[in-house]
């Protein structure tokens, strides 16, 4: 049996060698016949910190301006599964391919991830300096206080794996950020400010 860590994005990926063949691979995505095949027995676990900051602005109306500034991070867990069976295969001398046991062409896994968000920054309505007039209302809201802040939600998203030349790592298959989109509204300006609805 050999052992694979693979890291990506913070997270590892666990690989168990099962079995290897030369049966034939099927009819794959690229119409291979007679490859080598090496099944392996996948577990993703890990974490991953990531950060987005925000920084806009603009008049408001006579006399007033607009300011958001927000630093968002976010730390995720990624949760140890049962695994599943992977199939690596040889479509030729220098190229190879992934796909889930029985899946062709289809590399996807169902990731768990418990993420925790915090926010810093502020969502303001403030006196423009440039008009001589005042602004009629001021405000302040503190991006931190939001009752999601530091609470944990779990998600669960796609991802695949991806070869880059002689080793592969995890992919989310939504994009950046994994593709979580749990309801988590840490840092999410309140409704009523001038930010509200973004």
């Amino acid at each position: 049996m050999r052992r694979l860590l693979v890291l990506g994005l913070g997270a590892a990926l666990v690989a168990t060698c099962v079995a290897v063949s030369t049966a034939g691979a099927g009819s794959h995505a690229e119409n291979a016949t007679t490859k080598k095949t090496a099944w392996f027995q996948l577990v993703f676990e890990g974490t991953s910190d990531a950060d987005r900051i925000v920084d806009e602005g603009g008049p408001l109306g006579p006399g007033c301006a607009a300011q958001l500034h927000d630093d968002i991070h976010e730390e995720t867990t990624f949760g140890r599964g049962k695994g599943v069976v992977m199939e690596f295969v040889e479509y030729g001398p220098v190229k190879y391919g992934f796909q889930r046991l029985g899946r062709i062409g289809d590399s996807s896994m169902n990731v768990v991830g418990k993420v925790t968000r915090t926010a810093k920054g502020g969502a303001d309505i403030v006196q423009n300096t440039s008009v001589p007039f005042p602004c009629p209302v001021l405000q302040h809201h503190d991006l931190s206080q939001n009752p999601d802040c530091g609470k944990t939600k779990t998600d669960n998203a796609p991802w695949g794996l991806k070869i880059d030349g002689n080793h592969f790592r995890p992919v989310p298959k939504g994009g950046l950020g994994g593709n979580f989109v749990s309801q988590n509204e840490c840092g999410r300006p309140p409704s009523g400010s001038a930010w509200g609805c973004t």
